[in-house]
């Protein structure tokens, strides 16, 4: 008999504005949605971070998760992503830190490295380096919620006999994840053992050929089966989901709101921003 996959499902907020809606609205709206989560079963809720911009109404989504944490019991709490390139690791690692305490133990923490071109000037930081950022944060925040005082020499960070106080609740910190809408970020996720998050935008046959890629670049960094298999099965894959009585209802329901989507995306990456 086949072993039983459970699959939990959570709710992902990018907290985008139209011309329609006011700032006010769209948290007053989005922040009912993540309560009721909770009392109808989710998982999780997964916030995004986003700056200087509609696309994203969120730049600070820790902020957001400790209002939620006060007001929910059992509904996980997710940085959905948490842009590290942008932050200074300690920093964000204490902030992580306090709020796993004060939700206890509910945290859930995506990194990522997107961001626009006025982003990473804006907040001192490059593009060009942002994976080698990223593995470097990542550890340095791995230090940051040991317990234990340390040191740490890296090529953008450093600091001597640091102790950062509070410790998570959750051993041996909250559960990491990595962005990965890209090969490279699949390449460094399994050389770093840790789970990925994949957005809607990537098809299911891409998904398929970066699960075998995943597996063989952890494989090859040495990392037994046994604990491939668990990071596989703490993945998380996000798909775009809207129920009506017909197909063709569910289309005039989601059309508008879509196309607002893309050409917010395409205004993002336009040279504008340098997206």
């Amino acid at each position: 008999m086949s072993e039983r996959i459970i699959m939990d499902f959570g709710l992902f907020f990018l907290m985008q504005r139209d011309e329609q809606w006011a700032e006010q609205a769209v948290y007053d709206s989005d922040v009912e949605q993540m309560l009721a989560a909770e009392a109808l079963g989710y998982h999780s809720v997964w916030v995004a971070e986003h700056h200087f911009n509609d696309y994203g109404l969120c730049p600070a989504p820790q902020v957001l998760a400790a209002f939620l944490a006060a007001r929910t019991r059992t509904l996980r709490l997710g940085m959905g992503v948490s842009l590290l390139p942008l932050h200074h690791p300690v920093d964000l690692a204490e902030q992580l830190a306090v709020l796993d305490v004060v939700s206890r133990g509910r945290l859930d923490v995506g990194i990522g490295r997107g961001g626009t071109l006025q982003d990473y000037q804006t907040f001192r930081s490059e593009r060009a380096d942002a994976r080698q950022r990223i593995e470097e944060g990542i550890a340095l925040m791995q230090q940051c919620w040991s317990g234990q005082p340390f040191d740490f020499a890296g090529q953008f960070h450093s600091a001597e006999r640091l102790h950062v106080r509070p410790r998570p609740i959750q051993r041996p910190h909250p559960p990491l994840f990595i962005a990965a809408n890209s090969e490279d970020s699949v390449l460094s996720a399994a050389r770093l053992g840790l789970p990925t998050l994949s957005s809607f935008f990537v098809p299911v046959p891409e998904l398929q050929r970066r699960r075998q890629l995943y597996r063989d670049t952890a494989r090859a960094a040495g990392r037994p089966q046994a604990e491939i298999d668990e990071l596989e099965g703490r993945c998380g894959g996000m798909r775009v989901v809207h129920v009506a009585p017909t197909r063709e209802e569910a289309l005039r329901a989601t059309e508008p709101p879509f196309m607002g989507y893309q050409r917010k995306m395409a205004v993002l990456r336009s040279d504008a921003t340098g997206g």
